[in-house]
């Protein structure tokens, strides 16, 4: 054991140790009652001890001198295989993992996890879509929306949906689909799941559609005022509007974009003035209010070291504070817990320059924009360090599972509780 925790565990075993004083009783007192009040002040005093001794940050439980791990890891048994860029989702009582790549190949199966018994099941394979990786997804509240992607040879124009209550894949029409694309946005209004940008065989797309999973149909999405084409920009739906920022296309990198009203079916461009710099890969999350966008990588390989929030009432940018922010990264994982974004993983490189080599980055941060504040994000029992990783908020829990590590795709992943 460590020196620290040998210290630790010997405070809380000396107070566990420790005789109370005797009480002085009167005789008219009933002894009885004064023992279970003696016992009762005495694991109080022993826990303060220990709570004490431990300093648990965010109330976790101080045990024999250490504190409980903020993370826990995920079973490995029944788990799908090592993969990362898969698709991850929440389903109101599990988390759906799906596709993805292990080096150079595709993963076309998947798996589901019970966060409440710690247990994975496996999601059937038939009419499952073929193996890809970089799709867009959604969960529309009784199925999974897969679509697009790329396999071994191109990009991907197909998809389906996937019934986990009968564990069963029905086909998504190709009738009025998006041409094949990877690494678009998507983004589920509550009716539909909106699908633009992305990187297709010709380069990067400016165009998209609308699928609609009830009716198995899409729509086209107009052109007048939509963003210039690009693919891995921030896609955000706030609610009445998606948000589209950043990216990259066949004419560099983006520091430019425009918000998407699906019932007037119609694009205004985002404001310039206090925009984050241009990025791709960066972190988009909606708050309630305003759009966080942080990290991701420049057409120099820079990772930046700001971020902002976009709110849509006002139509303007406010800069998120750089103190406490976690290192610059870019393919990190971000989720919005109600309270806070909480924000882990993601890539370093080695060197600045126009094909940086990605490094798996340490750790991460949470930020709460009512404060404009960092804190850092507890590491104890935390995964290994990885990117293009999938992260799902339960409710509760941030699950992290999959992505890529110091020795290729990964096939482990842990939870996180703010409280634990």
């Amino acid at each position: 054991m460590p020196r620290r925790a040998t210290a630790l565990a010997a405070l809380c075993l000396a107070a566990c140790d420790a005789d109370p004083p005797a009480p002085s009783l009167d005789a008219t007192v009933d002894r009885s009652v004064v023992d279970v009040a003696a016992d009762v002040t005495l694991e109080d005093r022993v826990r303060d001890v220990a709570a004490d001794a431990c300093a648990c940050p965010h109330g976790r439980a101080c045990v024999e001198g250490a504190c409980d791990p903020a993370w826990l890891p995920l079973a490995s048994q029944g788990a799908p295989s090592h993969r990362a860029e898969h698709v991850m989702l929440w389903t109101g009582r599990e988390v759906f993992v799906w596709g993805g790549v292990d080096g150079a190949t595709p993963r076309g199966d998947g798996a589901r996890y019970d966060p409440a018994a710690d247990r994975w099941a496996p999601v059937s394979a038939v009419g499952a879509p073929a193996a890809r990786s970089g799709a867009v997804a959604a969960w529309t509240g009784r199925v999974a929306v897969v679509w697009g992607g790329r396999d071994a040879v191109g990009a991907r124009g197909d998809g389906a949906r996937y019934d986990p209550a009968s564990d069963r894949w029905s086909a998504v029409s190709a009738a009025g689909a998006p041409s094949p694309r990877a690494y678009a946005v998507g983004a589920w209004t509550g009716t539909e799941l909106v699908v633009w940008g992305g990187l297709g065989e010709d380069g990067s797309r400016g165009d998209g559609a609308a699928y609609d999973p009830e009716a198995d149909r899409w729509r086209p999405l107009p052109g007048a005022g939509a963003p210039v084409r690009r693919a891995n920009a921030v896609g955000v739906w706030t609610g009445a509007e998606v948000v589209v920022f950043g990216g990259f296309g066949d004419d560099g990198f983006r520091g430019d974009g425009a918000r998407f009203d699906p019932a007037a079916g119609r694009w205004r461009a985002l404001p310039g003035v206090g925009a984050p710099s241009p990025r791709a890969r960066a972190v988009g999350v909606w708050t309630g209010r305003e759009v966080f966008v942080w990290g991701g990588f420049d057409d120099l390989g820079v990772l930046p070291t700001d971020g902002a929030r976009y709110d849509p009432a006002g139509d303007r940018w406010r800069p998120v504070d750089r103190a406490g922010a976690p290192t610059p990264r870019s393919d990190a994982a971000g989720v919005w817990t109600g309270a806070e974004v909480l924000f882990w993983g993601g890539a370093g490189v080695d060197q600045p320059g126009p094909f940086p080599t990605p490094v798996p980055a340490m750790g991460g941060g949470r930020y709460r924009p009512d404060v404009d504040r960092w804190a850092p994000l507890d590491d104890l029992g935390a995964p290994s360090p990885r990117f293009d990783h999938g992260a799902v908020w339960t409710g509760d829990e941030l699950v992290v599972w999959g992505g890529v590590g110091a020795l290729g795709a990964l096939v482990s992943g842990a939870r996180y509780a703010p409280g634990r």
